[in-house]
């Protein structure tokens, strides 16, 4: 709801939206993403790959994949975006941890797949 104020300085309340009795707010979104689309049309996982040696980096990506897989791929260009000069997100462009990204990132979306209802 909102409202206005009006001009003695009182509230004036907007009336709440009408919605329909039939109306289900319900949505249903495939939360697998591109990865899953590829799998279904015959496409394979990614190679699991091992974990850079670096443990602060294997756990910035280990989040930022279950944050990617939750939240979608406009979470991960954002986090690509504001972070574009901080080495230690290279990895969203190709440098050292980008294969193991990819992999966490898919099997932390099958796991949201697999809990989604």
């Amino acid at each position: 709801y909102g409202g206005t104020l009006g001009k003695k300085g009182e509230y004036k309340w907007f009336a709440p939206p009408k919605v329909p009795r039939d109306f289900s707010a319900h949505h249903a979104f495939d939360s697998r993403g591109e990865e899953a689309q590829n799998l279904s049309q015959g496409g394979k996982p990614p190679a699991k790959t091992d974990p850079p040696s670096d443990p602060k980096l294997a756990k910035t990506i280990d989040v930022l994949a279950l944050y990617v897989a939750k939240n979608g791929a406009s979470f991960e260009a954002l986090a690509s975006e504001k972070n574009a000069f901080d080495s230690k997100f290279n990895f969203l462009h190709g440098g050292l941890g980008a294969a193991y990204y990819k992999w966490r990132l898919f099997e932390e979306k099958e796991k949201v797949a697999n809990h989604a209802v």
